[in-house]
């Protein structure tokens, strides 16, 4: 499927998932999804916990989450469900995904656009680029260990990241440096090849 994204709204996107890994100090990878949307406020609620009827209906709707979220999109009014009935990595990638809806505003509108976004973002920022290319090896286990992703994710990272690494430029953009400057992962440390 062809998106309708231009270039400047990938590095927009990149860019503020820098800002939150900033903001947030997110500095070591993998790090705890679960921590960081707590300490931004926002309340989870695993679809396990809601009233049977309940739980039917909305994973009819929504089988993976469904975030509430007011139209100042203040994380503390913020509320996540998701269902837990996933594997962990699932669980970690859609959490991030309903994250971005909150973080990128939005509106609910343009919904295949959006989700697209979401997706950009979640795998961003579960495994950022820059990190990958200088921790991990551009292999789909490694990845998927290294950042504690899907399957699915790590194949979607690995791809953007060689596509990074082949095809964009070969300078740091400055969100890459500032990730690469605040963020280490577990057990890496190898020189960056962009």
């Amino acid at each position: 499927m062809r998106w309708n994204l231009t270039s400047a709204r990938y590095e927009e996107i990149r860019s503020t998932v820098a800002d939150l890994i900033e903001d947030w100090g997110i500095s070591v990878y993998p790090f705890s999804v679960w921590e960081l949307v707590r300490r931004m406020g926002i309340r989870t609620i695993r679809y396990s916990e809601l009233p049977e009827w309940l739980r039917v209906e909305v994973e009819l709707y929504w089988p993976d989450a469904i975030t509430i979220y007011p139209p100042d999109f203040n994380p503390a009014r913020t509320v996540i469900f998701y269902n837990d009935h996933q594997d962990r990595e699932h669980i970690r990638f859609t959490v991030a995904h309903e994250l971005a809806h909150l973080v990128l505003m939005h509106p609910g509108t343009d919904e295949e656009t959006y989700e697209h976004e979401a997706d950009i973002f979640a795998n961003y920022l579960l495994a950022p680029a820059p990190l990958v290319l200088r921790d991990s090896r551009l292999d789909i286990e490694t990845i998927h260990d290294d950042f504690q992703v899907s399957y699915s994710c790590a194949r979607s990272v690995k791809d953007r990241t060689v596509k990074r690494r082949e095809y964009g430029s070969k300078t740091l953009t400055e969100y890459e440096t500032r990730i690469l400057a605040f963020c280490s992962v577990r057990g890496g440390g190898r020189v960056v090849r962009v």
